[in-house]
């Protein structure tokens, strides 16, 4: 799972890394642009992330008819969350003035957002797949999927970005379309696993039910998963609004701020893994109603996050010159980021904590 979750961020991070020897300007368009698209499908991403909990305790309850039928408004409640997240991501870049950034700026963000907003329906199925596959405790699908979907986003990245084997350089744009076709990628390869798998012949006969015979299940899945979609965009808006109004001061800034939130968000993406871990453990438990076993899947995530993110804290701090210089080597950058780096190391174990605790809620279904 955690493996799978730092796929999801590293295909904006490699973009980032392989775009910034464009120059501070491109660096800064994707980046504020990938901060804009995640405050916007953080709301699906959210919200599809009660499908776990939801899966495990069906499971644990052997309830397969309740199991399978999530799959369908799985995909029905990804379907919607992509056309609310596809029409506010339109407003954005049709507005995207309004975000006050450098005129240079401006101009790429515009075309690189258009061209992301492609990749949210495939990206919004592909979670609520996943979400299934984890809820049942196949875990191993979804992180080789995301390893072989960021292996073909990196390779087309740098065909696309730079002009190979015929294909001209399209620059910052052939980023995103990269990204477009590496999450197509990942849902094709997570349905035809799904629709496919022996894992799941008992689960599949109640893949296809009528729509309105899984109405209950269709309704729960979003009143319990939008809750918790409005809970990560009111954490995500002061990461990415704060990423706006840099961009008000300078593109060299800008450029040092996303830098560091990449390495941030990079970190926060295992801290997540190890929330969904325990979601979907807690959420086991609670179908044996087994308070022993919620409580110890809760203390065993605590335990495990402050290790890791005391590991982060120490490696921003004495690597952060080097973690900078990954990105670019312009002066005014190399100036500003480090400093930031420190800065960022400081959350790093209460922003850890906060994602267990909120994964141990959610597997109790308390949203």
């Amino acid at each position: 799972i955690i493996i799978s979750q730092v796929g999801y961020v590293l295909m904006g991070f490699s973009d980032n890394l392989i775009v910034g020897k464009l120059g501070a300007v491109a660096l800064a368009a994707a980046g504020v642009s990938n901060s804009v698209f995640f405050l916007i499908v953080v709301i699906g991403i959210g919200g599809l992330s009660i499908l776990a909990p939801l899966v495990s305790k069906a499971s644990e309850e052997e309830d397969t008819e309740k199991s399978g039928s999530y799959v369908k408004a799985g995909l029905g409640v990804a379907s919607l969350y992509s056309i609310l997240i596809v029409l506010l991501l339109g407003i954005a870049v049709y507005h995207f003035d309004f975000f006050g950034q450098p005129a240079d700026v401006t101009f790429y963000s515009k075309q690189y957002l258009g061209i992301l907003i492609f990749s949210v329906p495939p990206m919004m199925m592909f979670i609520a797949l996943k979400q299934f596959t984890d809820g049942l405790s196949n875990t191993k699908i979804g992180m080789y999927v995301s390893i072989a979907g960021l292996v073909v986003n990196i390779i087309l990245c740098f065909v696309f970005v730079y002009g190979y084997a015929g294909i001209k350089a399209m620059g910052l744009n052939g980023a995103a379309i990269a990204t477009t076709i590496a999450r197509l990628f990942m849902l094709v390869a997570i349905y035809l696993y799904v629709f496919t798998s022996k894992k799941f012949i008992n689960e599949r006969k109640f893949f296809f039910k009528k729509w309105f015979e899984i109405r209950k299940e269709t309704f729960e899945l979003f009143r319990k998963g939008f809750p918790n979609g409005l809970q990560m965009l009111a954490e995500s808006c002061a990461f990415s609004l704060a990423a706006v109004m840099v961009g008000w001061i300078t593109t060299a800034q800008l450029a040092a701020h996303q830098i560091v939130l990449s390495w941030a968000a990079l970190s926060y993406m295992v801290s997540t893994g190890i929330s969904i871990a325990v979601s979907i453990r807690v959420g086991a438990g609670l179908g044996a109603k087994d308070k022993s076993r919620i409580l110890y899947a809760s203390y065993v995530g605590l335990i495990l996050v402050i290790l890791y993110e005391a590991g982060t804290f120490a490696t921003f701090v004495i690597g952060k010159e080097f973690l900078t210089q990954l990105f670019t080597i312009d002066p005014e950058v190399m100036e500003v980021a480090p400093t930031l780096m420190i800065l960022m190391g400081l959350f790093q174990i209460p922003d850890g904590v906060q994602a267990i605790l909120l994964g141990a809620l959610r597997g109790l279904l308390d949203v």
